[in-house]
């Protein structure tokens, strides 16, 4: 990835119709590739591998006792629910 696609990651705005993968995701947000990749096992919605910006800031919002290095209390499905629901 060269220095300008960077930058213009940096610079993409919050309603960007543009699909970002982990790495994309990361320098779009300003986080470390590991919070990305955290946001994704703890139940970040990535349909196809890849989202948007908007959805990932929904998330965030939605989860704001997030953080990378705290293990979830549950395996977390889809969306953020918790696998026992889907056992039962």
């Amino acid at each position: 990835m060269t220095q300008e696609e960077k930058d213009e990651l940096r610079n993409l705005p919050e309603d960007s119709p543009r699909l970002l993968n982990l790495t994309q995701l990361s320098l779009a947000l300003g986080v470390s590739y590991a919070y990305t990749r955290a946001m994704k096992k703890q139940g970040c919605p990535f349909p196809g591998g890849r989202t948007l910006i908007k959805d990932a800031h929904a998330w965030l919002k939605a989860n704001p006792d997030f953080r990378p290095y705290k293990k979830p209390e549950a395996p977390t499905g889809p969306y953020g629910i918790p696998t026992k629901h889907f056992r039962d």
